[in-house]
Formats: C-alpha cells, structure tokens, sequence
C-alpha cells in the first residue's frame, strides 16, 4: 500500500545558477562517466574473496586484542606471534554453553517483545515520492530489553555481568548463526525461483533487499534487535562488572555508560531515519552485511566500553567530562542532520530550513523499471555544508568514545580508525553511486556543495 506525497516545489537550481563554480567537466564527459559506472561493479571478484577471508579474522583480532590484552600492541602481537598455538588464540570460543544459553534466550526475547509491543508506524519515502509504512517498535523493545536484564541481575537470577564475561563466546556463537543464517538464506534461493546466486559477488553483497521470515523484515530486525540490542545488554553488564571489581564506579565509567546509552536510545529513537537510508534502501542482505551486523559492529561498538571498563588508570574527570558531551552533541547533531533531509523530502521540498526557503537540485533518473523519476538534492542547513555531514557527526562520536579509553593500548583506537576508513571508502562508493543515478544533477550539486565531509577540510 503506497500513495504519492504532495507535488514538488520548482528547483532553486534554474534561479540559482549564476552562484554556482563552473566545473572543468563537460556535460558530455559527465554522461560518459555516468555510462560507464552504470556499466562496471565497484569492486571486482577477487576483491570481494579477499574480504570473504579478511573480514573474520579481522573481526576475531579485535575481539582478541581488547577482551584479553586491553589494546595493548606487544602484549597483543607476542601473544599471537610467540605462544602457542599462535594466530588461533584469536579465534573466540565456539562452544560456550552459557553463551549459546545467553544468545538463545536474547533471540527468543528479542522476538517475543517484536510481536507484542505496540508498534508505530513508519514512512518509507521512495526516491520517486512514494510512500510506503512499516511498522517498528525498536525503542520500545531496547528499553524493556535493558530493564528486564537489569531486574533479573537485582534479583540474583544470574551474575549482572554475565554478559560482559561470555561476550567472546557471544561473538563466538554469532560467527556460527552468521554463516549458517547465510547459506540457508542462498538455499532458499536454490530452491526458489525469484532470486538467483550466480557467483561469488552475489553471495557476499546479496540479492535481496528484504528477505523475511515470517513476516519480518530479516535484514532490519538484525541490525535493529541483534546488532543493538546486543551492544544495550554488553553495556549494562559492563557497567555491573566495574562496579563488582572497583566497588564504585569511577567517573569516566560512567560518562561512558551515559554517553553511549544515549547513542543507542537515539538509534532506536530515530528509528525511521535509518529506514529511509540508503543502507535499508540500496544494500542487500548477503554474507558481508551479516558478518558485519552479527559480528564486527557488536565488537566495534563494545570495544571502547570494555576498554574503559577494564582500565584501571582512567582519564581525568574534566576531560571524559568533555568528551562524553562531544559525543552526545555529535550524536544529537547526526539525527538532526539525517531529519532535516527526511523532513525536507517528505514535503517534497515545501518546507523552510532554518526559517528560509531551501536550496536544492531536482535531480532527475531512471528507476529499475525503467520509468522516469526524480529526487531532490538538498543543498541548505546541515546538507549546504558538507554532502556527508551524519558520516562526520557520526566520526566525532565515535572519536570521543574512543579518546576516553585513553592511551593505554593502540589497538583500543582501531575501532574507530576502522570506521574512519569505512566512512572514507562509503563516501567513494556513494560518490560514484550519486553520479551514475543523477548524472550532470549531480555535478551541479558537487559545485554547489563543495565539500565531501568537514567543511573547510574535506
């Protein structure tokens, strides 16, 4: 069920074109790039093969480096180069009873609370005005989630930290489900007739955008259910197993705990701007995402709680104290930079930003169908900085969580210099996605709109 919203308002770009850089690019060298990023894949075959066997052991070195050696480079390198049995250590429990007992019953809840707490309905705006609705109820799930784990640890149902000491066999666990949940996902696909495997670059990016089971959306319940929900519990846990061990909890701590909570509440809260993104939109469900929502980005995310949690020389208080309100304020601004061009696109471009008529392109493109549809470029507020400002509030965030474990260990900042390289290789890939859709529109909008990230910077 869809219907289309209201008309589009005249693009600022006829009335606004004298203020624009003339480009060094001609219209017909735009359309032949255009032609040819339409035609090519953005990463070849072997490209792809060499993710498939980096990404676990990646993922695993993380795991490893932080839970046990606390980031620390000689301690993490000897270890793996000197002891036996060497580069297996990274390799997390595969069997952890109480692991598979904690992830079963966290997937069971999980479900349980997706079919019966009330939902709200959300819009999913279509790049050519559609609307569909989905109905979500994250917010609602994560809270009661968070206190029911909270209530069984005050009443000695189970170690509070229980989570925090089993999260390596937790990830353990998650490896298995990840690839076991992708090869029954591409049998199904053998066995069916809609979809189609056909090599190894459909396997690892998929070829599906919402596989369900049972009605559920498999891809967002993942991400939104597993991948947070998962980060919720670690962090309460963590918080228990600072106090267990220190008697109190040291002020650094608990800034942390408060700043990264206030992440994921707004994670949930703004649970209809990540519906609308590109990721829910664009990217299929294959191999490569599910390692990264099941496995990596659970240890990304934690790494900078555990470090701080398992550090026993913290920062001073006025610095974490700084540092936590740059990752609030980061966060706080991302959402506001992600709403701001929802808003706009949901009125199509009739509405005031930042109490002024807004500057944006109507950009024009095939869908694929083949039909003629059009979006809008958004080019004021956030969007007139920098054509990636929620990627660059999201690296202040993730900067700040960081810098408050401090410099105990160099690996405790590879999270995040991971996530500054994906956000670099996103920008390329988005870049050229942009340019092969939109064509000269795009062009347009890059003279208007300079900057890629940090205005001033990049």
């Amino acid at each position: 069920m869809s219907h289309r919203v209201g008309s589009l308002r005249r693009s600022s770009y006829s009335s606004s074109t004298g203020s624009l850089r003339r480009s060094s690019v001609s219209s017909r060298d735009i359309h032949a790039i255009q032609a040819v990023l339409l035609r090519q894949r953005p990463i070849s075959h072997h490209t792809v093969i060499v993710l498939m066997g980096v990404l676990p052991w990646l993922s695993y070195f993380l795991l490893y480096s932080i839970h046990t050696c606390q980031g620390a480079f000689w301690e993490t390198v000897s270890s793996l180069v000197i002891r036996w049995p060497f580069c297996l250590r990274l390799l997390p429990p595969l069997f952890d009873v109480m692991a598979w007992k904690i992830l079963l019953i966290f997937l069971s809840l999980q479900l349980l609370l997706y079919e019966v707490l009330p939902r709200d309905r959300v819009a999913i705006i279509s790049g050519g005005g559609d609307v569909s609705w989905k109905e979500t109820n994250g917010l609602s799930s994560l809270v009661v989630l968070t206190l029911a784990y909270s209530l069984g640890a005050t009443l000695k149902l189970y170690r509070p930290d229980l989570v925090f000491l089993h999260f390596p066999g937790i990830i353990g666990c998650l490896s298995i489900l990840a690839l076991a949940g992708t090869f029954l996902l591409y049998a199904n696909y053998r066995l069916g007739e809609a979809h189609n495997v056909e090599n190894v670059y459909d396997f690892f990016f998929g070829v599906e955008k919402e596989p369900k089971l049972l009605e559920i959306d498999i891809k967002h319940f993942i991400r939104s259910r597993i991948t947070m929900g998962l980060y919720s519990l670690f962090l309460v846990s963590s918080l228990y197993y600072s106090h267990m061990n220190s008697k109190s909890l040291h002020p650094t701590v608990l800034l942390m705990g408060f700043a990264h909570l206030f992440y994921l509440l707004c994670w949930q809260w703004f649970e209809d701007v990540h519906l609308n993104g590109i990721d829910e939109k664009v990217t299929n469900l294959g191999f490569g995402r599910m390692w990264l929502d099941l496995v990596l980005y659970p240890v990304i995310y934690t790494c900078p709680v555990a470090i701080v949690v398992m550090e026993k020389k913290h920062i001073a208080s006025f610095l974490s104290s700084f540092l936590s309100l740059a990752a609030i304020l980061s966060t706080l601004f991302m959402y506001m930079a992600a709403r701001q061009r929802l808003h706009f696109r949901q009125h199509r471009g009739n509405v005031k930003v930042r109490g002024h008529d807004p500057y944006f392109i109507l950009a024009k493109y095939r869908s694929e169908g083949g039909d003629t549809a059009a979006n809008l470029l958004l080019g004021s507020g956030y969007w007139g900085s920098s054509r990636h400002p929620s990627y660059a509030f999201d690296l202040g965030a993730h900067a700040a969580f960081s810098l408050m474990g401090g410099w105990s260990g160099i690996f405790g900042h590879t999270p995040f210099l991971l996530l500054l390289l994906y956000y670099m290789i996103r920008i390329s890939f988005d870049e050229q996605r942009c340019l092969a859709k939109y064509g000269s529109a795009w062009g347009q909008h890059c003279a208007r709109v300079t900057y890629k990230l940090i205005p001033g910077l990049y």
